[in-house]
């Protein structure tokens, strides 16, 4: 039988004893030594150096062990201390190691033993929301911003910021370069690209530093569709003279187009895209006015289908021939955009069947008349013969077939011409071209086919 003492009991001594002590009833505290261990008995507590223990042990004070704290009935879940070293195991998982090296630097190791333990920081599910930092122990891949699942070995759903270098690794003369307004792209410090936002000229230059740097830009079927060769100084399109179409445009359409045909200019048309060559001293050496059919030479403003300078000019135009009637001069059609200015001298007229009427007669002749816009099958007002059987043989005029004046036959075949080398003044008053019918034989059929190509050169100046 134990031995039981009374409510108060007081040792003096040692007490020594062999077998069991039962202290309390139950809810009798315990405090020995000024609180060094204190029983809360109440609430079935452990107080060291304190006598108000908040937990089922609560130590005020440090705690001292000589490497493992346990789980309970987990006994791979710990955390050991070693000289300089804390390890923090789950299931017996290195999750993290402190370790206070040698010499600096010392380590904070995540996944120590290099197990699938993916390393998940989250923030408050702002901006791309959580996670807000995860590295993938599985692929060795980090994600931020919301990537779970990282595609890449740095995966970032948002904006990523640097002071100024991305340097390819191991190679530190390749680089992208950012400063204020300014970025530049070297690779084995070349500089290939460089890109400035600057308040009197923003630029992106290529080969900033004049190094012996081609530039190419290839296409499907051609490798060198865009080559400057920066060693011989030469800027080539299409240089392997491919299948390949080069155009520059205008605000009109296409200005110059370069394809297997050649070289175009104005493809499209249009009636602004004018072209002029200049030298030394002349503006106009060359131009072409799109939009009236003329050609000057030493000529900014050419009168006729070709004007050399401002004195001579040749007409040429091919006009369809499709009226026909029986009275004599009267008109088929007026030759349009045309006029022989007042004075000038008509050096000589051609007339070219370029396609044959299909008429079984179709006789015309050439005249100028000081009246524009004198109507189909209308006579011609005060008409000027400058081709035609009634030129008399002082004009000089002949035939592919004949050297006598004669009509022009549009029923013969074509390439047939009618030439009139002599010289007709004009008068005081401007003149305008017709292609008039000629005799009374024509009937009053119209033709459905028949163009002749007229060319007139004249000296003079409106």
């Amino acid at each position: 039988m134990p031995t039981t003492y009374g409510a108060d009991a007081k040792i003096t001594g040692s007490l020594e004893v062999d077998g069991d002590i039962i202290l309390g009833t139950g809810d009798d505290d315990i405090n020995l030594d000024s609180n060094t261990l204190f029983i809360d008995a109440d609430n079935d507590r452990v107080g060291i150096g304190t006598a108000s223990p908040d937990y089922t042990l609560d130590v005020a004070g440090d705690i001292g062990v000589d490497q493992y704290i346990y789980h309970n009935g987990d006994a791979d879940t710990l955390i050991s201390f070693t000289d300089d070293k804390i390890v923090f195991k789950a299931g017996n998982l290195a999750f993290t190691t402190l370790e206070k090296k040698g010499s600096a630097p010392h380590e904070i190791t995540l996944n120590d033993g290099a197990n699938n333990i993916d390393f998940v920081v989250k923030g408050n599910g702002s901006n791309a929301g959580n996670p807000g930092m995860k590295f993938d122990a599985s692929n060795n891949r980090l994600g931020i911003n919301g990537v779970g699942n990282p595609s890449y070995e740095l995966d970032v759903a948002g904006d990523i910021g640097l002071s100024e270098y991305i340097y390819h690794k191991g190679d530190d003369d390749t680089f992208i370069r950012f400063q204020d307004d300014d970025i530049t792209i070297k690779a084995g410090n070349v500089s290939f690209i460089n890109i400035t936002e600057d308040d009197s000229q923003d630029k992106i230059a290529f080969n900033e530093g004049r190094a012996d740097l081609d530039f190419i830009v290839r296409s499907p079927n051609e490798s060198l569709a865009v080559y400057l060769n920066a060693g011989n100084e030469v800027f080539h399109i299409n240089h392997g003279e491919s299948n390949f179409k080069t155009k520059i445009h205008s605000l009109n359409g296409e200005v110059i187009t370069v394809n297997d045909s050649g070289l175009i200019l104005n493809e499209d048309g249009h009636a602004t895209n004018d072209f002029r060559v200049e030298s030394d001293n002349n503006t106009h050496m060359l131009f072409v006015d799109a939009g009236n059919d003329k050609l000057g030479v030493v000529a900014s403003d050419p009168e006729a289908t070709l004007s050399i300078g401002s004195g001579k000019h040749i007409i040429t135009v091919d006009q369809d021939i499709r009226y026909a009637h029986s009275g004599d001069n009267t008109v088929i059609v007026e030759i349009s955009g045309v006029k022989i200015p007042a004075y000038a001298i008509i050096s000589r007229v051609v007339a070219i069947v370029k396609t044959a009427s299909n008429l079984s007669t179709h006789l015309v002749n050439v005249q100028m008349s000081p009246t524009s816009g004198t109507s189909a099958d209308s006579s011609i007002s005060s008409g000027t013969e400058l081709l035609g059987a009634s030129m008399g043989m002082m004009s000089g005029q002949i035939s592919s077939d004949s050297s006598s004046p004669e009509d022009v036959d549009l029923v013969n075949d074509p390439k047939e011409v009618w030439y009139v080398p002599g010289l007709t003044k004009n008068g005081s008053s401007d003149q305008y071209l017709y292609v008039c019918n000629a005799g009374t034989g024509n009937g009053t059929t119209n033709s459905s086919a028949g163009t002749l190509t007229i060319i007139v050169e004249y000296y003079g100046m409106d």
